[in-house]
């Protein structure tokens, strides 16, 4: 519990640290982007590579990691169903960003540093895994819900993506029980200790860029409940009642506990759809998730104990 309360209490410094540096001007769309872009190609894939190197391979953790991955892509599969029935009542601008938001959560930026704080580095090696299907989505059925996607250049971009990338090296290096220079070993290891740190204050600088007094809407709230707490439960409920190992059920349920992704934004400004409202899906359940977080994660320990 004091574990789970301290990391909590990091989080918020590290979000309030980037949100304050918005706030000032000290960090502005340019250099966020630029910091976006050194966190997800560099920091993140030597940090899911490294979570590699410690771990033996073995039939069982070949077994219990094809599990993460099969539930992983059957969670997918659930938003998909689901947001054909959650978003119905909305006008078609806000159920597109609702159901976007929906299939496409923050679980890079957010998932990973929190799931390796609370459940440890091996868990890094299943979310690695689980965060596979979520990807292909994003790139595919996510991205059609404002254009047609061309499949070619999906494919591309799901296969040279870094975090893909680092997923199937930290495999080859794993198997072959490779390890590193000293050089490379402690400079991978320098990069990866920033995960934490760097992705937590860039949720702040997101966060900073938002009017608060505006954000106070029923349909982000609803989202929120939705999309923190009553999915995440579920699948929790019926992982625990299917008997899947711990391990998975912890990794699975808190990367579906992650909230909207910034993608979500990005995406509604580039296509012309409601640039404002996708900002409120992100930043009420960013908000809201460092409360919701820390609930799944004490039923998660309590779970697994």
């Amino acid at each position: 519990m004091k574990t789970i309360i301290d990391l909590q209490v990091q989080i918020f410094l590290l979000v309030a640290i980037g949100f304050f540096l918005t706030r000032k001007g000290w960090v502005n769309d340019t250099t966020q982007k630029q910091m976006v872009d050194i966190v997800l190609y560099i920091i993140l894939p030597c940090n899911i590579f490294r979570s590699f190197l410690s771990i033996e391979m073995t039939a069982d953790l070949l077994k219990k990691t094809a599990v993460v991955g099969i539930v992983a892509a059957a969670m997918q599969f659930f938003y998909m169903f689901a947001n054909r029935f959650l978003y119905v009542r909305f006008n078609r601008s806000r159920a597109l960003l609702l159901k976007y938001a929906t299939l496409c959560t923050n679980s890079v930026f957010i998932g990973l540093p929190i799931i390796e704080e609370v459940l440890g580095t091996e868990a890094l090696l299943y979310a690695s895994i689980a965060l596979i299907p979520p990807r292909i989505v994003m790139w595919t059925a996510g991205l059609s819900l404002f254009t047609e996607t061309d499949r070619k250049t999906m494919v591309r971009t799901l296969a040279l993506h870094p975090c893909i990338l680092a997923v199937f090296l930290g495999f080859l290096f794993m198997g072959m029980n490779w390890g590193l220079p000293a050089a490379l070993d402690r400079t991978t290891l320098g990069l990866s200790s920033c995960t934490t740190s760097l992705s937590m204050v860039m949720v702040g600088c997101i966060l900073g860029k938002v009017d608060l007094r505006k954000i106070f809407d029923w349909s982000v709230f609803y989202y929120s409940f939705v999309r923190l707490l009553a999915l995440p439960f579920f699948f929790y409920v019926v992982l625990r009642l299917l008997q899947v190992d711990g391990m998975a059920i912890g990794v699975t349920v808190l990367i579906a506990a992650m909230p909207a992704g910034s993608s979500t934004a990005m995406l509604a400004k580039k296509y012309d759809q409601d640039t404002e409202y996708a900002s409120k899906l992100v930043c009420v359940s960013t908000l809201l998730s460092l409360v919701t977080i820390p609930l799944f994660s004490i039923l998660l320990h309590g779970g697994m104990g």
